[in-house]
């Protein structure tokens, strides 16, 4: 219940200066405690006492009046005090509003056998003169009733349904107006959909733009955790009911299509667990890359007979098999399915993992990297394709940040991790490098077992999946609405495909974008240890000082993710993380050599710590690039030049340059300079076209665009009604 500032005056509200016949009003208190005296029992006597106290809350200001009734032990005192309250107040002809808009509140929760009789009465009373009132008492007085209707009698439901049946529309519509004030909340949206529900019938038809309007507003502003699938539910039946019976009614339409989305994105939320499964899976993939970093810092290359230029030369060997098998696993993807394909890829890698534990040469080192790379080839593209089916456009941003930035989690776990396991080398005659990769290995192994079962098909899986057939239908609906390219999702790769992949100009400067922009994160990645170590640390020290990092980037990237879904923009935000690389390798570059090893921390931190904007840009090029085939090819090649950009982003930090690698620091940073620009230019690019496209269709009349439609050669995106996203 919210409380109220002074209430409104009338004829029932005054005191002892305004009517000298009636007596003071007693202290508040003292009156409580009259009343709660005699709690033991209820001999006439008593009750007597404690009615002839009742008379005087009639006319106590509101928040008094709460008081003094939820003083009262109301389980023990329903049979005499309750009734008798409410037949006072039931009493007056008119009453203050705020103190009607509480008796309606008691009057509800008073279910009791003894009430059904007088309650209806009372209640209607107080429902008819909060009508004539304005201001938040209607909330307290009438949505309070509402929201709570499962748990009342049939005589106060009826009650509920014959006062709203009776108020006119302008003031159904101002009570919703009232709503809207207190849109963000559980209790306002939750209590909106019960008002609408109940007065679908006849009350709100049809239903007006202002209806439309504040409900869009509560729905589209209220946190989905906090609203009720069934009551969503419950709410599009009635709905669909109106649209069938009356098809021109556009409110209910445009209300029943927000609903519908609604109660659909509540059970991909609530149900759709596959977003939690590819993180896990994918932490794996990210936790094995990042336990190549601490290994080395724990002198692997040493131990095997090579230095820094054998770690690049293996390096560049996983990028361009990484790479050649990205192009051709995704074809794979498409004939066999993400579902079965990625556990595959799990389990295989695993088994490379720990096999790293028995190489003892460069040669070993190389060939278990060859492997690595043919193992992981086409779990990104396959874990890709597989998330953009489930989710709409505007919702990528963030599942794909927390796709990428667990990345960020995996190697702060690792270097963790390595902190304990370094600590414990020479146990079995084992390295503590060799004895990460075997643990790294076996929780490989443990989630790729589970994945096999876990994975589903995606949306239209079984009848004993996780959704009913109806919730199915919805959940595809809504995202073939979103992209109707992704009713394609499931057929296979053609010829064709690839030839409008590649003449798409659109799609190369996304792919320069990954290529240059993710390349300066290829040397931090990998010496992010040694570097800390170079700057005076031990190497369990170095391994654990890793771990903020990380933190800090994922935590980061999702904020700024749900900010580009929330508010579009998608290469602005994008260009954040490159900004912040910018400068931080600024800071790691301008410090002095006389500065103390933790300046030189702060620094790496820094540049450790930039947010990944990847999962960003693939999600922006994902919504641009159109039919599902071309999209499909583009996600493969996007994630090779990820990939590919590692065989020259290897070298650029070189033994010469170290410990501080001042020439590579500035390689860095002209590449993410680089990298901003070409996010600037395509946003551009974009938004001329779009200008170009919406004046030549604006121009065509109704029948041209219908015969646009029906003869164009044009496909996906590259049609003039297709409008790029910003």
């Amino acid at each position: 219940m919210t409380e109220h500032s002074e209430p409104v005056k009338s004829e029932s509200t005054h005191n002892a200066q305004d009517d000298p016949m009636k007596e003071d009003l007693p202290d508040l208190q003292a009156l409580i405690e009259s009343m709660s005296i005699f709690s033991g029992s209820s001999s006439q006597i008593q009750t007597q006492v404690r009615v002839e106290s009742l008379g005087n809350l009639v006319d106590l200001p509101l928040g008094q009046l709460k008081m003094a009734v939820t003083s009262i032990d109301m389980q023990s005192w329903v049979d005499d005090i309750t009734v008798e309250l409410l037949k006072e107040i039931g009493k007056a002809d008119t009453l203050p509003s705020t103190n009607a808009a509480y008796l309606v509140y008691a009057a509800t929760f008073a279910k009791m056998t003894a009430l059904k009789s007088n309650v209806p009465r009372v209640l209607m009373n107080g429902i008819q003169q909060l009508a004539q009132q304005e201001g938040k008492c209607i909330m307290d007085g009438l949505l309070v009733p509402l929201l709570f209707q499962s748990e009342l009698g049939k005589p106060q439901c009826e009650v509920i349904n014959k006062s709203i049946s009776e108020l006119n529309p302008s003031q159904r519509v101002s009570m919703l107006q009232i709503i809207l004030s207190d849109g963000e909340s559980y209790f306002a949206a939750n209590a909106t959909a019960h008002f609408v529900l109940m007065d679908h019938r006849n009350y709100l038809r049809p239903w007006s733009d202002t209806v439309v309007q504040i409900m869009s507003t509560i729905l589209s502003t209220q946190p989905l955790i906090e609203l009720d699938k069934t009551l969503l539910y419950d709410l599009v039946q009635p709905l669909q009911t109106i649209v069938q019976s009356n098809p021109k009614d556009k409110g209910a339409m445009q209300l029943l299509l927000l609903l519908t989305s609604k109660y659909a994105q509540a059970i991909i939320e609530y149900q759709a667990i596959d977003l939690i499964e590819g993180i896990c899976q994918s932490s794996t993939m990210f936790l094995k890359r990042a336990v190549l970093a601490n290994a080395i810092s724990d002198n692997l290359p040493a131990g095997l007979g090579f230095g820094i230029s054998g770690v690049n030369t293996g390096t560049l060997v996983h990028s361009i098999v990484f790479t050649v098998g990205t192009l051709f696993t995704n074809p794979i993807v498409k004939r066999v399915g993400a579902h079965r394909w990625i556990p595959i890829l799990m389990n295989s890698w695993a088994v490379v993992t720990w096999a790293h534990a028995l190489i003892h040469n460069f040669s070993g080192f190389i060939a278990v990297r060859f492997f690595v790379a043919l193992t992981e080839a086409g779990f990104i593209p396959a874990s890709l394709t597989y998330l953009t089916g489930w989710y709409k456009t505007n919702e990528l941003a963030t599942r794909l940040a927390w796709f990428w930035g667990i990345q960020s989690f995996a190697s702060a776990f690792s270097g963790l991790i390595s902190f304990g396991i370094f600590r414990m080398a020479g146990i079995g005659g084992l390295h503590g490098w060799e004895g990460l990769f075997i643990i790294d290995g076996i929780f490989t192994h443990l989630v790729g077992i589970i994945a096999f079962p876990a994975t589903t098909a995606g949306l239209l899986r079984g009848k004993n999946g996780w959704f009913t057939e109806r919730e199915r239908n919805i959940a595809v609906t809504r995202v073939i609405r979103d992209d109707k390219t992704k009713k394609e999702q499931y057929e296979r790769i053609t010829w064709h495909d690839v030839k409008i992949s590649v003449t798409d100009t659109k799609l190369w400067v996304h792919l320069l974008v990954t290529f240059v922009g993710i390349m300066p994160h290829t040397p931090v990645s990998i010496y992010l240890p040694t570097l800390i170590k170079g700057y005076g640390f031990d190497v369990t020290t170095s391994n654990l000082l890793t771990v903020p990092s990380f933190f800090i980037g994922l935590i980061i990237s999702i904020i700024i993710a749900k900010s580009a879904d929330r508010f579009g923009n998608y290469a602005l935000h994008a260009l954040i993380g490159c900004v912040w690389s910018m400068i931080a390798f600024l800071v790691l570059q301008f410090l002095p050599n006389s500065a103390g090893r933790w300046s030189f921390y702060a620094a790496a931190l820094f540049v450790a710590s930039t947010p990944p904007w990847h999962g960003m840009q693939i999600a922006w090029m994902s919504s641009n690039l159109a039919p599902v085939g071309k999209r499909t090819i583009a996600l493969g090649a996007v994630i090779g030049a990820a990939n590919i950009c590692g065989v020259p982003g290897s070298q650029i930090y070189q033994a010469s340059d170290a410990p501080h690698f001042h020439v590579g620091n500035w390689v860095n940073f002209g590449l993410m300079a680089t990298a901003a620009l070409f996010f600037v230019f395509q946003r551009t690019s974009y938004s001329l076209t779009n200008k170009i496209r919406e004046k030549k269709w604006s121009a065509m009349s109704d029948d041209e665009k219908k015969e646009y439609s029906k003869t164009t050669t044009s496909e996906g995106s590259n049609r003039i009604d297709f409008r790029f996203r910003l």
